[in-house]
């Protein structure tokens, strides 16, 4: 029985692999064009801001940075009343979310309930 099953597991990987080389080349093809990077206003700092996220409706932005009022690479965020306002000031999280350790990569859900 044993045996039985670790030949359908080694067969289904074989398909795996033959569909991905035979097929595969179309599955995920992304083109991008990306645009020329600009600083953002009221966002972008010298201190180092990095692993910015933003919200599925384009009006929360969170991000780390090592900005002079955090402790050790904080969690921050700027948000802006429509998509096609200036971001507002960047704000320190805080406790519960920023402590003195390392907070980095943040993600919001895209329901927006959970980082």
């Amino acid at each position: 029985m044993k045996r039985l099953v670790c030949s359908k597991i080694r067969l289904m990987l074989i398909g795996f692999v033959v569909a991905i080389v035979l097929g595969g080349s179309g599955i995920a093809n992304a083109d991008f064009t990306y645009g020329t990077p600009t600083k953002v206003p009221n966002v972008n700092s010298s201190a180092g801001d990095w692993q910015p996220d933003i919200s599925a409706d384009g009006l929360t932005l969170y991000f780390m940075s090592n900005r002079p009022d955090g402790a050790n690479c904080d969690i921050w965020v700027a948000t802006r009343a429509t998509t096609d306002d200036n971001w507002s000031t960047p704000v320190n999280l805080g406790p519960p979310v920023n402590s003195s350790a390392f907070e980095g990569g943040p993600s919001i859900s895209t329901d927006g309930l959970e980082l």
